[in-house]
Formats: structure tokens, sequence, C-alpha cells
């Protein structure tokens, strides 16, 4: 897209956008052809929009996870208790007196899975 893109060209960037998304994006993520959220994450301004928008990404795969670590348990007849505590002890307890790599790892025993959040949305049938 940032290669062969022509800004003097009769095409605007939204509807370069718009046509390589409804040939490359297999899922409505969130609409299929809209891919303008994703133009914040690369923008090379220096207001700090893109970050914040990989920041609430990163969110949104810690909570899902976290969220599925509880369905896990529920799944398999553990006790809830056991993972609200160990989530309360790891993560609220904690709070930023510890990295949020960190603290979730030490939740789960493990880094952060993008596969919940995929789950969440009904783009993926698994999570192990």
């Amino acid at each position: 897209m940032h290669s062969i893109f022509n800004p003097d060209g009769e095409e605007s960037i939204f509807a370069f956008q718009k046509r390589l998304a409804e040939k490359y994006i297999p899922h409505d993520i969130p609409m299929k052809g809209d891919v303008s959220s994703l133009d914040t994450i690369f923008q090379s301004n220096a207001d700090g929009i893109h970050v914040s928008s990989y920041r609430y990404l990163w969110s949104e795969i810690l909570s899902a996870d976290a969220f599925h670590a509880f369905q896990e348990a529920s799944d398999k007849g553990e006790a809830m208790e056991k993972v609200g505590r160990q989530f309360r002890e790891s993560i609220l307890k904690v709070g930023g007196s510890v990295g949020a790599r960190e603290s979730f790892s030490d939740f789960r025993g493990r880094d952060a899975k993008v596969d919940a959040l995929l789950l969440y949305h009904g783009l993926n049938e698994k999570h192990d």
C-alpha cells in the first residue's frame, strides 16, 4: 500500500485502501473495505495516535486472554475461585508497580496470545 500509492493520482487514499481491503482482508474487521483505523497506527505524525492505537490493541489482547482463563477454568471444572485469586494477586494487587507483560505472564504462566481475541471476534475456532 505504501509503496505503490500515488498521492498525486486520481484515486484517493481511502478509495485505494478500500480496494486493497476488499481484495486482501478475508473477514469483516471491523467493516470490510474500511482500513482507516490502520492508517492511524502507521502515520508518521508526532501526536501519539499511532502509539495509543497499538496500545489499545494490546490491551484488547490481554483482556481477551485473561477472560479466557476464566472460561478455561469453567470448562475444565476447575475452581473459578483459584483463577480469580490468581488474577487478583498477579494483576490487580500489583497495579502499575510491575510491567503489564510481567504481571500477565505471572497470571497466565505464559505471554499473551492473540488467539483469545480472534476467538472472541469469531475469527478463530480454537484456543490452546
